[in-house]
């Protein structure tokens, strides 16, 4: 490879990719299965109920309660899993090679520099094979992150539909509807839901890893000495 970018080493032929891609196609058939079919997603929301109904459902008492515990649960373990299976350090690395390698062929075509354009060329399977790599090595968590991200939607699904009351004040409509009235297709308690999943999730997972690369820093100072 041209000079300044890292080495990827990886084996130039690619690596058999199948069994990953089949999972991530039938996880994502599954889940579209399930919830978008309302048999399925009630079924799998009555058995879900069983064990998220003692822990967070009040009684029906505390709705709002239910659904910021049911989002705060859900992030916890699916971001939890995800930083346990993927190693951030080697998907940092694997990021830096392939921004240096784009940056290089740029730079090269631009200048119109033919034997250097064709040189990064030649390397440009590896590269994509090491990027390859590096995303399916993220969607691995994907099996076991799902479970806890459909069990916690369609319970929260029985559950609001449950509700002997669902008239609450939500910042984009005064005295909406909770359960029924739509927003752009979806039923608000969605929206909520998803502000408070997808807004704490991104805290914790910069969280986890700031630690993660401070504890390798630290490893590195003390090798260093």
């Amino acid at each position: 490879m041209s000079e300044g970018i890292p080495s990827a080493g990886v084996n130039p032929t690619p690596a058999p990719q199948s069994s990953g891609q089949m999972m991530m196609f039938m996880m994502m058939f599954m889940t579209m299965f399930i919830m978008f079919i309302p048999s399925m997603r009630n079924a799998v929301g009555e058995i879900a109920k069983v064990i998220l109904d003692p822990i967070i459902g009040f009684e029906y008492k505390f709705p709002v309660m239910t659904l910021f515990l049911a989002g705060f649960m859900m992030v916890i373990m699916s971001t939890g899993i995800r930083h346990y299976f993927i190693d951030w350090i080697d998907a940092a690395r694997n990021q830096s090679i392939m921004r240096d390698f784009n940056k290089e062929l740029r730079d090269a075509r631009m200048a119109k520099n033919e034997r250097k354009t064709a040189e990064l060329l030649k390397k440009q399977p590896e590269i994509m094979q090491l990027n390859m790599q590096s995303s399916m090595s993220q969607m691995k968590p994907m099996a076991f992150t799902m479970i806890f991200i459909i069990g916690t939607f369609t319970y929260l699904g029985v559950f609001v539909h449950g509700l002997p009351s669902t008239m609450f004040s939500i910042p984009w409509h005064y005295d909406s509807n909770f359960a029924t009235s739509p927003m752009c297709g979806f039923e608000n308690w969605i929206f909520v839901y998803m502000m408070v999943s997808l807004s704490f999730g991104q805290v914790l997972q910069r969280i986890l890893k700031y630690i993660t690369f401070s504890n390798r820093l630290k490893e590195l100072d003390v090798v260093g000495e």
